[in-house]
Parts: structure tokens; C-alpha cells; sequence
């Protein structure tokens, strides 16, 4: 089957179960990855599911389409890390194709490399002898004939291209070749070559957060598995040493697919360790093929690692993304109100998504990057000498504030850029749902700066109850303000940045215009810098009007030194001023999860992520949504690698 539609990237449980049902039939199903690109975290459904193979497209001169959708699937982001999607990518750009009028016509779109992949399908499976077909025309087989023969070209990543161009003769002879069996998608994971960024962009060190990976187990066997026992690390040289593993797995592989979840991390013993670590992951899978006959195998995944001597605290960052909504836990609106043709802001609010080149910049300029995807209560802020909150929707616990409060204290720099936040806005984005017969209310502005003021109340600043928009100038360098919020609290020696600027409406309208502080710096002398600016579009990838990359990092650097630089000498100094009566309020009459429409759409998130999001209602501790990785057994390295 190919289905050349799809929609934003995450569990539509009903019509998600059906195209289980289709492949767990044996039907191959191949499906457009969309044309949502260039910006990664774009991906659409159905073909971000793993039983399915997900095409993006190329032109005729191997150039990836600009069009085409790139991953992570963001619908996992929140549990762990996303998978490489597309699986394959084909000819999608100015295909000629019939047209219905008569004659031929021009046809661009991963809607036309989709059905190309389908139509090589179908000519793969009519080479297979008799004997053969039965067992191998089945949805894992078939992906691992096409990836594991593609070719990938060298400029662009896994997560842009999947594993490259379809390869019709090569994978047809795999075919003929390879028995069904069990493998990875990707088929390694080697953190010293470009094609696996971001796993490639920084390496890991004692006291990092874990390297998170997210893998694709594909069954060639049967559409039923069971995986025997944990999956196991065979080290290669220093690996058993300074080498932590550890894991979630799907114990059951159904249909023809499981998740294989991997955390790596550095132990104490590795910390004055710097080089390449190599080694293989090891699963055993038992699955019965076509006849009933079960068949136990076992399926290596090599791994190499790049670990450096930890580094220092100045050269540290900790960006949080917990406390970033993905959707549809919740509606949150999008961040920039001039972008009327994509109303829903789904795509990621990532690092390596839609945040990738502000993160690339950072890590140009030699920091290292931790990303925190669990509550800040038992993280040691003192590690690291900035905090980043970026785009946060989500409420902080008041042992999060406690600890980031107590750290600053201690030398821990928080640099906050926020969005718009106005009740009045937040009821005029309602709209009316047809797939759920519903209306849908928004959780938050763009950002949830009611939330965030309870952090930033404690540094003497303060997010208003507002949204603007304009030009403006800080220093010599030029910024569009798509969409964002004011600041009305800075302390007295802090340093800010005002413009004359619109206040943003809905419909195109315009509104009046007023000088508001958009930029507060206070940088003391005992203990960390905090900054606050009022907008996170220019940050953003996707719409983005002009960046302010530039600003972070300029941020960062003055958190982590102790001399002021160009952006610093182009604020002006304040006495301090507090306008109380203009900080961003809650609005109590709004729908929050888990309130209807949102609550049933909770149920199509990871677990995890669920009981995140209910946790106003059910009060679970912070410490309970912290991910369950297990530890991976240690195989001797002298049986896998002879």
C-alpha cells in the first residue's frame, strides 16, 4: 500500500492501531514523510511509525528537496529521544508523470517519492523465487533490503536523509542473499562521523547527561517477538571500564517492529579518559516464522563513542526542554501571531529541532550543551554555569524553584527567552476541532511566563501580561521582535534594552504602539547573571524573520566570564522598576489539561509523558517521571569480537 497523505507527527491512536493492523497483516505499507522541510522536526504520519516506510524525496542530482520533511519524530522527544526518519529517500523533485488531461506532466512532492519507493517494492518482490517470497515479502524484510543497501550521501545526516537513496539492484540482491533475520535501524551508531548528528555533535564525558539513542528493531522472522533477557554491552577495550549502559525495550516486537531505548554514559573511572570508545549492543530475540517454527537470533548493534575529559564549569550549559509542552498534550498557540497558515506550535521546541542552529552556535563556540528532559529537582545545577529556559510552557514544582534560586547563589547563570503571554489573545486563538467535534482552548500563550515569574520574581524581574511586535536595534545589530512579551520587573544595576513597539493582534489588525523593555541583564558581582528577554522566535528555525543566535551566545559567554563584552556596553542602566500590576496573570477560565478536549489527547503520548502532564491533578512526586533506563548486562567481548 502506498498512501501518499499524512498529517503532523504524532499517535492518532485510532487510525494509527489501523495501519498496525495492516502491516501486522504482512502488508508493506510505504508512506510520504511530507513536505514540511527544511527544517527538522517535521515529520507526518504515518510515515514516522516504525512498521512503516517512511519516504523523503531527492532530485535527479542526488540533492535532498528543500521541501522535504526532515526527523526526529517528535512525538517521542519527550520520553527519551527521537527516531531517524525518513527510512529512505527517491526521485521527488520534477518527476514526469501521466496526467489525467492526457499527456505528461511535471510532479514534485514526497507524495511522488513515496509511490517511486512502492513501485521499486513491487519490482523487488517479483524477483524473489516462489520458495522465497512467503518468507521475505513481509513490512521488516523489506525495509532491511532498502536501507541497509541505500546509499547516503555525504551532505546531509541520518535524521535528513534516513539511510539514503534506494538502491533497486543492490537491495535486490540482499534480498536474494539475506535470510530473514533481525536487525537495527540505523544500523550502527558511530558518534565520530557528521551522517549521525546530533549524536556527532558533542561527545559525552563524566558527569554529561547520558547520549540518549533511540533505535528500530526490525523482525524479519515473524510479526510477533519476544526478546530474551536485557540487551547486553560487549566493550571493546576500555569500554567495560568507563562505559555506563542502559536501556528501555519493547519486550514484545509487534507487528514486525520494537523500540530499543540506549543511555551511554561516562562512569567516574573515565573521567580523565579521552578518545574513542568502541563496542556492540547485543539483543536475543525469539519469533516463529510463516511455518510455526520459532527461531532464536541474536542482533548486534556497533557503537562508537567519542569521550572527552569533562570539562569546566564555565564551559557548561543545562538547556531544559521538560518544561517544554509538546503537542498535543495541550493547544498551545503558535509563538509568532503573524503565522496564520500553522496555528499549532508541534514542531519540537528541540535543540535538534526547530532550536538546532541556536544550539549549533553554542557549540561552535565551545560550550557543551546537557539537554534535561526530567524535572530540575535532583540535577546539580552546580555543574553547569547556565541554565537556558527557551519557549517553556509547562509549570515549575516548587522544589525546582527552590533549587534554581539556591544554585544562582551559588554561581549559576539563568538566561530566559520567553514569548508572548496575553489572556485576551490566548481566548481568541479558540477554534473549533473537526476530528474531534470539540473547540479547543489555549493552555498558555506562547510561552507560559505566569510560570516563569515564579522563578524570576525571586531576581527581582518579571514577564508582563502582553504581546508586541516590531523592529529593533540592540547595539549594531538589527532584530525583528516577531511576537513577544515585555519585561515590567529589573532589578536596580541591572541593564536593559526598550523599543517602541506594536502590541500584536489576531486578524492582520494593528495595534497601538508604546516604548516597553523587551531586555534585562543583571549581572552582581556574588553570584549568577540572570537575563530575560521577551522573545524566543528569533531563535526559532521555523518562520524565522531575523535570528538573535548571536545574543545567546554572547549571553552565555558573559555568564561564564567575568568581563563585560559588546552586547553589555550597548544596554542602558536601570534604578530598577517593578509595574506589579502588568505581570503575566493565570487564567483560571481557560481549559487546562487534564481537562477535556485535552485529556483524551494525553492518551495518545508515551506514558511517561501522560503522567507528566497530569501530575497538577495526581501530585505524583518529581522524581516519578524520571525516565526508567536499566542497566544493560556486560557480555565478554571475547565472544563478539574475534
Amino acid at each position: 500500500i502506498n498512501l501518499s497523505i499524512g498529517g503532523p507527527d504524532f499517535l492518532d491512536r485510532p487510525f494509527v492501531d489501523k495501519v498496525r493492523e495492516v502491516t501486522a497483516s504482512g502488508i508493506i505499507f510505504v508512506s510520504a514523510i511530507g513536505n514540511d522541510g527544511p527544517q527538522p522536526g517535521t515529520l507526518n504520519n504515518p510515515a514516522d511509525m516504525n512498521d512503516v516506510i517512511g519516504v523523503g524525496g531527492i532530485d535527479f542530482g542526488g540533492s535532498l528537496a528543500s521541501f522535504s520533511s526532515r526527523g526526529l519524530t517528535v512525538w517521542e522527544l519527550p520520553s527519551g529521544h527521537g527516531r531517524p526518519k525518513p527510512d529512505v529517500v527517491a526521485f521527488g523533485k520534477n518527476v514526469v508523470a501521466s496526467s489525467n488531461r492526457g499527456g505528461c506532466r511535471s510532479l514534485s512532492g514526497t507524495s511522488v517519492a513515496s509511490p517511486v519507493v512502492a513501485g521499486a517494492i513491487t519490482l523487488l518482490l517479483s524477483s524473489l523465487p516462489g520458495d522465497q517470497f512467503l518468507a521475505k515479502a513481509n513490512p521488516a524484510t523489506i525495509k532491511q533490503a532498502l536501507i541497509e543497501t541505500a546509499t547516503p550521501s555525504p551532505s546531509y545526516h541520518m535524521f535528513e536523509q534516513g539511510a539514503g537513496a534506494v538502491d533497486l539492484q543492490q537491495a535486490a540482491e540482499y534480498l536474494a542473499t539475506h535470510p530473514p533475520h533481525v536487525s537495527f535501524h540505523p544500523t550502527s551508531i558511530d558518534m565520530t562521523q557528521e551522517y549521525f548528528w546530533p549524536y556527532s555533535a558533542q561527545p559525552i564525558f563524566f558527569t554529561s547527561r547520558p547520549l540518549l539513542v533511540n533505535t528500530t528493531i526490525l523482525n524479519g522472522i515473524g510479526p510477533v517477538g519476544r526478546l530474551l533477557g536485557k540487551p547486553r554491552w560487549f566493550p571493546a577495550q576500555h569500554g567495560h571500564a568507563i562505559i555506563n549502559v542502559k536501556y528501555e525495550v519493547s519486550e514484545v516486537l509487534w507487528p514486525w517492529t520494537g523500540n530499543l531505548g540506549l543511555a551511554f554514559g561516562v562512569k567516574e573511572e573515565g573521567a580523565e579518559f579521552a578518545g574513542v570508545v568502541e563496542g556492540a549492543i547485543q539483543i536475543t530475540v525469539a519469533s516463529q516464522d510463516i511455518t510455526g517454527k520459532e527461531s532464536i537470533v541474536n542482533a548486534s548493534l556497533p557503537v562508537k563513542l567519542k569521550v572527552v575529559r569533562r570539562p569546566p564549569r564555565s564551559k557548561r550549559v543545562l538547556w531544559d526542554i521538560f518544561h517544554s509542552i509538546q503537542y498535543p498534550p495541550g493547544y498551545i498557540p503558535r509563538d509568532n501571531l503573524d503565522v496564520r497558515d500553522d496555528i499549532l506550535d508541534w514542531n519540537g521546541d528541540h535543540p535538534h529541532t526547530n532550536f538546532h542552529r541556536a544550539y549549533t552556535q553554542l557549540r561552535k563556540a565551545g560550550f557543551f550543551i546537557d539537554i534535561c528532559g526530567e524535572p530540575l529537582v535532583d540535577v546539580n545545577l552546580a555543574l553547569y554555569s547556565t541554565l537556558l529556559l527557551v519557549d517553556t510552557e509547562d509549570d515549575f514544582y516548587n522544589v525546582e524553584i527552590d533549587n534554581i534560586v539556591r544554585a544562582r547563589e551559588q554561581g549559576l547563570s539563568v538566561i530566559v527567552f520567553a514569548d508572548w503571554h496575553n489572556i485576551e489573545l490566548m481566548r481568541k486563538t479558540r477554534f473549533f476541532d473537526d476530528n474531534t467535534r470539540s473547540h479547543w482552548d489555549a493552555a498558555v500563550g506562547g510561552a507560559n511566563n505566569h510560570a516563569l515569574n515564579k522563578i524570576l520574581k525571586h531576581f527581582g524581574m518579571g514577564l508582563g501580561n502582553g504581546a508586541y511586535r516590531g523592529d529593533t536595534k540592540i547595539g549594531r545589530r538589527r532584530l525583528t521582535y516577531a511576537t513577544g512579551s515585555s519585561v515590567v520587573a529589573c532589578p536596580a544595576g541591572g541593564k536593559i534594552a526598550e523599543e517602541t513597539l506594536e502590541r500584536a493582534t489576531l486578524g492582520g489588525g494593528r495595534g497601538g504602539k508604546e516604548r516597553t523593555p523587551i531586555l534585562c541583564v543583571d549581572r552582581p558581582a556574588d553570584k549568577g547573571m540572570v537575563a530575560v528577554f521577551g522573545d524566543s522566535n528569533c531563535l526559532d528555525v521555523n518562520h524565522l524573520r531575523s535570528d538573535c543566535f548571536w545574543m545567546l551566545e554572547e549571553l552565555v559567554s558573559m555568564a561564564s566570564t567575568a568581563t563585560d563584552d559588546t552586547l553589555a556596553s550597548a544596554l542602558a542602566s536601570t534604578n530598577g522598576f517593578n509595574r506589579s500590576s502588568e505581570f503575566a496573570e493565570y487564567d483560571r477560565s481557560a481549559l487546562h489539561y487534564p481537562a477535556p478536549p485535552h485529556y483524551f489527547m494525553l492518551l495518545h503520548r508515551p506514558l511517561p509523558e501522560l503522567f507528566k502532564s497530569v501530575s497538577r491533578v495526581l501530585n505524583f512526586p518529581p522524581s516519578f517521571f524520571k525516565p526508567k533506563f536499566q542497566e544493560a548486562g556486560i557480555g565478554d567481548n571475547r565472544d563478539h569480537f574475534r
